[in-house]
């Protein structure tokens, strides 16, 4: 069925409950696994390039 696993990972708890699962799965399949591991790169643009980032906590609100 599956020949090759990828898996994107952010280091969270929860994440990383995913990950043991799919190595599981990828042993009962003999497929080969890949784990990525994905950090954000928050990057503050300055009101003079033309698009202002809104801080952190508001983006939370809006999730």
């Amino acid at each position: 069925m599956f020949k090759h696993i990828l898996l994107p990972t952010d280091g969270s708890k929860l994440s990383n409950k995913a990950v043991k699962q799919a190595i599981e799965v990828a042993k009962e399949l003999g497929a080969k696994f890949t784990a990525v591991h994905i950090v954000g790169d928050y990057h503050l643009a300055l009101p003079d390039e033309g698009f202002e980032m809104p801080e952190i906590p508001t983006l939370k609100k809006t999730l």
